[in-house]
């Protein structure tokens, strides 16, 4: 029962870090990409 409980949670646990973690990556991915791209541009 106790094992139970602590599997749920875990996968509760990991649903909610997951969204969390793509949230966070998406904006920071595209500040980068976008920076990127600014300075190629700028290189040129």
């Amino acid at each position: 029962m106790a094992t139970e409980t602590l599997a749920s949670a875990i996968a509760g646990y990991e649903m909610f870090a997951g969204i969390l973690f793509a949230a966070v990556l998406t904006p920071v991915t595209l500040a980068l990409w976008l920076l990127y791209r600014s300075m190629r541009r700028r290189g040129d």
